[in-house]
């Protein structure tokens, strides 16, 4: 039997509609996979974040329309093929049947039907509303930080002359040393932090701090503040670089930076201490006993250290300072402990000259090696954190050099020790305390190795007890001259950064760097629902081909649709009494049909589909079925 299909869109609209369809579905799929790598930073960034209410209305509206075109592929693709077999006069339907598809058609739920079909259609709606969930994930817009080569750059400190910052002469150097500059010792101190500039004794402090602290009990990277900007911190050993931040950040930011890092030449610091028993840096007492006033209970020892190091230029380079203790830090109860440095003839030189409590350090003379190094700066801007690592990489030479005359290490090491001068005390022995509680952490950690083998920063020397044995005692030094060197670069790179910013020379006392950067971003979706997307749409490409080669593009499909409520009632009307009389010898003798749609007599009747009858000639009518079973 043929039946002529009438459309406004043609004969293969209802065909072809699933496909366009899904073919927009696919389309979005495959834009969204396109624009993974994409993230915003402008506009789009800001109003999802600032209007997350509104981002997931408006999310969720779109997820559903998907979700939609979705179903109604699924749905489409289902009723062609049951409209066919409805026009079948071999294989007839029952009306149970006929519910079934009209359930799962228009995704509802029937509870009229038995409870194994009644389940089917709970988990055909079910399966439609997740499935159709799966667009919400994958059109979210999620936080995914974008990363730039090269946007940004920040700016890192020169030393070379004229120097700003130049607070020593350098050996030979008179020439290029300022004066009015160098001998005027200023600090700042708001919002960019305390920024002296003179690292000593503006930070002095703080920088004997990181003596104390060099070493770390469980092995771990030392936590330290930036001396200049306790806001920020650095995670690991400084290397004397990174002293930008906090001050002079990178340029072209729009408060979204999270986190930023770049190569920056600085100096290696790495001392090498050993004891020399001929060592001309000593301690003399002067003046003994001393009571200031006829009556007082106060007495004072006055000692002079002096002396010279082993690249001094013998008299000419002698050194000579007092220092003074009362009799409440006599030196058989406390002790003392100084120390002298210097940069001389290529050569970086301390000495230290101690008694009493800290003998053990008396005599000690450490080398000082300051190599350019390339280190690589990560920067947490969110946390303000950094930390340094060095990168396998040869400085490239640079015009202004990095430290030209090597200003920059002789004020270093000037500055360490003019640090033993004015760090003294006479009450209580500053510089010899920071160097024994560093010694005690470096104990304490070796134990801890030793005894649970949990790696450590230091070294352990089986053949050694763990108190104030020479090899501890020597490692425990390097660590705190390393550490209050590092310190003392940062401070000088800070204040030449700091003071210098804006002057006519700036640009040979400083020069900016590209840096990577990375900032908070949005991206729409997350890489497993977009992919998704993408499967299911090809699932259901797979499932119209399919049907389309099965049944021959729907051949012989009728008009009349089932799930339409009005031609159903046309068609059945024009069909006669048959299938109500069927229906009603169903039932038992004086029994019929009440309208209840859980009917078993009435979900048994089978039907099929007729064309013409006396009140419609061409049209399609619904008729009893002969019996005849699937």
């Amino acid at each position: 039997m043929e039946f002529k299909y009438k459309s406004p869109l043609g004969e293969n609209g209802p065909k072809i509609r699933p496909f366009l369809a899904i073919l927009f579905t696919t389309l979005m799929s495959a834009l969204l996979i396109w624009q993974r790598n994409t993230r915003s930073t402008g506009a789009f960034h800001d109003g999802v974040t600032s209007n997350p209410g509104t981002a997931s209305f408006v999310k969720q509206v779109i997820a559903s329309l998907l979700g939609a075109i979705w179903l109604y592929v699924a749905g489409s693709l289902f009723n062609l093929t049951a409209r066919q077999r409805l026009a079948s006069p071999e294989r007839t339907p029952s009306l149970q049947a006929v519910n079934i598809w009209a359930a799962v058609g228009s995704q509802r739920v029937d509870f009229s039907l038995p409870i194994q079909y009644m389940t089917l259609t709970l988990t055909v709606v079910l399966a439609g509303h997740a499935i159709g969930s799966i667009w919400g994930g994958a059109i979210t817009p999620v936080s995914s930080p974008a990363n730039f080569i090269d946007k940004d750059t920040v700016f890192v400190p020169l030393f070379t002359p004229p120097w700003l910052t130049h607070q020593f002469p350098d050996e030979g150097d008179d020439e290029n040393f300022d004066d009015s500059i160098g001998v005027q010792c200023e600090t700042y101190n708001g919002e960019y932090g305390l920024i002296p500039t003179c690292p000593v004794p503006g930070l002095q402090n703080l920088i004997l701090e990181s003596a104390t602290s060099a070493t770390t009990y469980d092995g771990m990277p030392r936590n330290h503040s930036k001396n200049d900007n306790p806001e920020w911190s650095y995670f690991g050993r400084s290397y004397g670089v990174g002293s930008s931040q906090g001050i002079v950040g990178p340029s072209d930011t729009d408060g979204s930076l999270q986190a930023y890092s770049y190569v920056e030449t600085g100096y290696l610091v790495d001392s090498q201490c050993n004891f020399n028993n001929a060592s001309a840096f000593t301690l003399r007492i002067v003046v003994s006993d001393y009571q200031p006033a006829n009556g007082s209970n106060i007495r004072l020892d006055i000692l002079v250290a002096n002396g010279t190091l082993p690249n001094a230029n013998d008299r000419e380079d002698t050194i000579a300072y007092p220092l003074v203790l009362t009799n409440q830090t006599s030196r058989q109860d406390s002790g003392i402990l100084t120390w002298v440095a210097n940069s001389k003839n290529g050569r970086n030189m301390i000495s230290i000259a101690a008694s009493g409590l800290f003998e053990a350090y008396n005599n000690m003379q450490c080398s000082v090696n300051f190599t350019l190094t390339c280190f690589m700066v990560d920067v947490n801007v969110t946390s303000s954190t950094m930390s340094v690592a060095e990168v396998d990489q040869a400085p490239t030479p640079q015009d202004p050099p990095f430290d030209g005359n090597s200003c920059l290490r002789s004020n270093a090491m000037a500055s360490l020790s003019l640090l033993a001068q004015t760090a003294a005390s006479i009450t209580f022995e500053t510089l010899g305390e920071s160097l024994a509680n560093n010694l005690l952490t470096f104990n304490q950690s070796i134990e801890r190795q030793s005894s649970n083998g949990i790696s450590s920063n230091v070294t352990y020397d089986p053949g050694h007890v763990f108190q104030g044995n020479e090899t501890s005692i020597l490692q425990a030094a390097e660590d705190s001259f390393n550490a209050m060197l590092d310190d003392i670069l940062v401070g000088y790179g800070a204040a030449q950064l700091f003071w210098s910013f804006g002057a006519d020379n700036f640009s040979i006392t400083n020069r900016y760097i590209p840096v990577n950067s990375t900032y908070s971003a949005t991206r729409l979706g997350q890489d497993g629902y977009i992919f998704a997307t993408l499967a299911i749409n090809l699932v259901l490409i797979i499932i119209g081909v399919e049907e389309v080669i099965r049944t021959r593009n729907w051949e012989r499909m009728p008009l009349l649709d089932y799930l339409n409520l009005k031609s159903v009632i046309v068609a059945t009307s024009a069909g006669g009494k048959g299938i109500s009389e069927d229906c009603h010898r169903r039932h038992p003798e004086g029994a019929s049909w009440d309208g209840n749609n859980s009917s078993k007599e009435a979900a048994a009747v089978r039907i099929c589909l007729g064309l013409g009858s006396d009140t419609s000639p061409e049209g399609p009518v619904i008729m009893l079925a002969q019996e005849k079973r699937d």
